[in-house]
């Protein structure tokens, strides 16, 4: 008997939440390999099915329930499962995209076993991990440049989706990826994700903080690369404003650092030696020594200043100005 929770779960549901959980019980049945004319027999057309799993249509909780039995389990145990199935699910993808974006080889393999003959209950999931899975391919000399773009854009249907008035999360990341990489296609991404962050209610939160914050990142490069730096500093400002809001440091030693290039191409020294300082301090607490040494080489490179000669000069400048 369906009490009213159930119901309500139902009642007003959206198409999405259908999808899910239409996904969500076809990975049970895959699962405990039962096929799918069996598994259908006498409770819906595979048609329909596939209309429930394509979002097209929205399915009763009665049909919910047949199948439930079918899978011999209660429809209270499967709602509860498919909740806590969808956030495994999830955190999963963020991991792993995080580890690629990371360049974390090694954890992103481990997880990435995880999806091997995976059904993904969450269709939006499962554009984020490919997404990620070409990134880590091209990254590791599987695809060319070329396929790893094209494969991107295939996930979204780029660039016809740029004519959208609203886009989801998965076009912002896979947009943010391709401007990083593609020398053709920059100026009318970055147009498109710049409106998004700057016309739209964008919700920063823990579940898309990293992504959003790595295409934030992926702008600031971009108006770096064009010289208009102050829309670098606009975007950097942004990236921290999240990063604070939230209590993470992810990418923050980028974010000052690239304040600290545009207030040294523009003549604010001590405005760089603020972020230049706040990046360096960044760096000296992470825990890893090869990030923290191939920083240090690119601000040799970008500015001729030996990190820990530039602490120790500003230490010794605070003291003579406390004195003073």
């Amino acid at each position: 008997m369906l009490n009213s929770a159930h119901m309500s779960y139902f009642i007003g549901c959206e198409n999405m939440k259908t999808e899910e959980l239409a996904n969500y019980i076809e990975k049970l049945r895959y699962g405990r390999n039962i096929s799918q004319e069996i598994f259908l027999e006498e409770v819906i057309s595979l048609r329909q099915y596939q209309r429930y799993r394509s979002g097209q249509s929205i399915m009763p909780i009665e049909i919910a329930e047949k199948l439930a039995n079918r899978l011999s389990i209660s429809i209270e145990k499967l709602l509860y499962e498919f909740e806590d199935d969808k956030n495994v699910e999830a955190a999963l993808v963020k991991d792993y995209y995080n580890s690629v974006g990371s360049r974390n080889y090694k954890l992103a393999k481990e997880i990435e076993m995880n999806f091997q003959h995976y059904v993904f209950i969450d269709k939006e999931k499962e554009i984020i991990f490919l997404s990620a899975k070409y990134l880590s391919d091209f990254l590791n000399n599987k695809m060319s440049i070329v396929e790893m773009i094209k494969a991107q854009a295939d996930l979204i249907n780029y660039p016809q989706m740029l004519k959208n008035e609203v886009i989801t999360d998965p076009e912002i990341l896979i947009l943010g990826t391709i401007l990083e990489f593609s020398e053709t296609e920059r100026e009318k991404i970055v147009n498109k994700l710049t409106y998004v962050f700057d016309k739209s209610n964008v919700l920063i939160s823990g579940s898309n903080l990293y992504s959003y914050t790595q295409v934030i990142f992926w702008i600031s490069k971009y108006y770096g690369r064009v010289h208009e730096f102050s829309k670098v500093l606009k975007y950097c400002n942004l990236g921290i404003q999240y990063n604070y809001e939230n209590k993470t440091t992810y990418l923050l030693e980028y974010f000052y650092y690239y304040k600290a290039l545009v207030f040294y191409r523009t003549n604010r020294h001590d405005e760089f030696e603020e972020s230049l300082y706040k990046s360096i301090m960044l760096l000296e607490a992470s825990s890893s020594k090869d990030r923290k040494t191939s920083f240090y080489s690119i601000i040799m490179k970008d500015l001729n200043i030996n990190p820990y000669d530039f602490l120790i000069k500003l230490a010794e400048k605070k003291k003579t100005q406390h004195f003073e």
